[in-house]
C-alpha cells in the first residue's frame, strides 16, 4: 500500500523527499521483524524502535489501512490517477499513442500494458510494429519486476542529497546508444525474466557498463 502510494505521488511529481519516505516507510515495514499489523493493534507505532524511520503521517496512514482496511489518501490519488500520467512513464510511448492504447484496448495500468504487449492486443493499436511492442515489454519487465522494485527502494534509502555522483544525461544517452547497438546484434548476456515467463526463456539482454565518470551501471 505505501509503495503504491509512492508510485502516485511520483507519477503526479510530487515532492521526491514525501515519496522517499513512503517507499523508505515501505522498507521498514518489510524489514521489520514484527508484523505493523500488530504493532498498530497493541498501540505501539509511536515507539521510534517499533517502525523506525517512519514518522506521525505515515504511522496514521498505516493505521488506517489496518483499522478500516483502506486508506483515505490512497483512494484519493487512485482517484487522481489518469491513465496518461500512468502510461505515459513508459518510454517511447507518448500522448497520442497512450490516447490510442486507451480507447482501443480500455488499458488503465502498467500491468494492464503488459499484458497487452505480451498477448498480441497492443501490436494491433497504430504506430505499434513488432519492435515497438518488444520495446514496451522489455521496459515494463524491468519498471514491474521485483528486482526494479528493490533497487529503486534501496537507492531511495540510500539518502543521496545532492546527485552529484548521478551520471550525466550525455553518459546515459552513451550508455542507452550502446545497449541498443549491442542488443540488436545480439551480442548482449541475456536473463530470464520471471514476468510472462513460463518457459524461463532467457530473452532480456543485460549489459553492464563502465564510463569515464565513474559511474557503474547495470542496464537492461
Amino acid at each position: 500500500m505505501l509503495d503504491r502510494i509512492a508510485d502516485l505521488l511520483e507519477a503526479q511529481d510530487a515532492n521526491p523527499f514525501r515519496v522517499r519516505a513512503y517507499r523508505q516507510g515501505a522498507q521498514t515495514i518489510r524489514a521489520s521483524n514484527e508484523a505493523a499489523a500488530e504493532l498498530v493493534r497493541r498501540d505501539q507505532t509511536d515507539n521510534p524502535e517499533a517502525l523506525p524511520n517512519i514518522g506521525s503521517g505515515i504511522t496514521a496512514v498505516i493505521g488506517e489501512y489496518v483499522v478500516d482496511g483502506k486508506s483515505g489518501l490512497l483512494d484519493d490519488l487512485e482517484a487522481q490517477a489518469t491513465p496518461e500520467m500512468v502510461l505515459t512513464r513508459v518510454p517511447g510511448i507518448g500522448r497520442e499513442l497512450v490516447g490510442r492504447i486507451v480507447d482501443q484496448l480500455h488499458v488503465q495500468t502498467l500491468p494492464e500494458l503488459e499484458a497487452t504487449a505480451h498477448d498480441g492486443r497492443l501490436e494491433t493499436v497504430s504506430g505499434f510494429g513488432t519492435r515497438r511492442v518488444e520495446g514496451v515489454a522489455q521496459a515494463l519487465a524491468g519498471m514491474l519486476s521485483r528486482s526494479a522494485q528493490r533497487r529503486q527502494r534501496e537507492r531511495s534509502s540510500e539518502g543521496k542529497g545532492s546527485g552529484d555522483d548521478r551520471p550525466s544525461v550525455a553518459t546515459l544517452l552513451d550508455v542507452d546508444e550502446e545497449y541498443r547497438r549491442l542488443a540488436l546484434t545480439d551480442e548482449l548476456h541475456k536473463i530470464s525474466p520471471r514476468r510472462f515467463n513460463l518457459d524461463n526463456e532467457a530473452w532480456l539482454p543485460v549489459l553492464e557498463t563502465q564510463r569515464d565518470d565513474g559511474c557503474s551501471r547495470r542496464c537492461s
